[in-house]
Formats: C-alpha cells, sequence, structure tokens
C-alpha cells in the first residue's frame, strides 16, 4: 500500500497487485487506478494490457520470490525495480546477464550500479 500513497502524490498511475480481494480493496480505497490479483491473474499479462504492451516504468517489489521474476518481466524498456523485501524468498537472478547488461526479458535490462562497500567488493567479484 505504500507504493500507493508514494505514487499517487506524484502523479503516477499506480497498478496495485496483490493476492486477495480484501488486499486489492485497501489498495482501491488509497486510489491505486487499477487492481491485479495475482492468485488469478498472470501479472505480466494484465501489467501488459493496462499499458498497451508499454510494460511498467516502476515496479515496488516487496514479495520477491516466484513473483519477482513476473515483476521483472512486467517492466517496460528502461524500467526500474525497487525491490523492497523477500517476503516470498529470495529470487534466483543470473549474475553474468546483470553484470554484462543482457536483457533478462523482452523489455527490460538490469544495470548492476556501483553501490557496493569497498570492503564488498571482492565478494561480489567472486560472484561475477
Amino acid at each position: 500500500m505504500t507504493a500507493v500513497e508514494i505514487g499517487k502524490p506524484i502523479g503516477a498511475r499506480v497498478i496495485a497487485a496483490a493476492s486477495t480481494p480484501e488486499k486489492l480493496r485497501v489498495a482501491a480505497d488509497r486510489g491505486a487506478d487499477a487492481l491485479i490479483n495475482y492468485s488469478s491473474e498472470k501479472l505480466t499479462d494484465r501489467v501488459m494490457a493496462l499499458t498497451d504492451g508499454a510494460g511498467a516504468n516502476v515496479c515496488f517489489d516487496p514479495v520477491g520470490g516466484e513473483l519477482f521474476h513476473a515483476a521483472l518481466s512486467s517492466l517496460g524498456w528502461g524500467g526500474r525495480i525497487l525491490i523492497i523485501g523477500f517476503v516470498a524468498g529470495v529470487p534466483s537472478i543470473p549474475a553474468k546477464s546483470v553484470a554484462r547488461q543482457e536483457p533478462l526479458g523482452a523489455r527490460q535490462r538490469v544495470t548492476l550500479f556501483p553501490l557496493v562497500r569497498a570492503r564488498q567488493a571482492p565478494a561480489l567479484r567472486r560472484l561475477l
């Protein structure tokens, strides 16, 4: 619900996704423009339909797990995903794709930003 409360005041069109009608009702009450129940609908397909195939500019993902991949593939070109938590588990992301900036899907790219502390850099290099 935080994404709705942040997005609406800055003029964003907010598409809220949740697993239950109750959670979607709360999102609607807070101003979400469109709703997706990812328990009964494919997240990527619905986002693409709601955006006329363009995909989302930003995805706020507090869930992770398998939903991370659906959220990632819902992004449009140049889209950004904000990973807030991993309630459903930590997703597996191919490190080579991130490091080489290869497409993970047909619509977006993930870029590795240099936000790693100096003492963490050697561990990150070993993973890549």
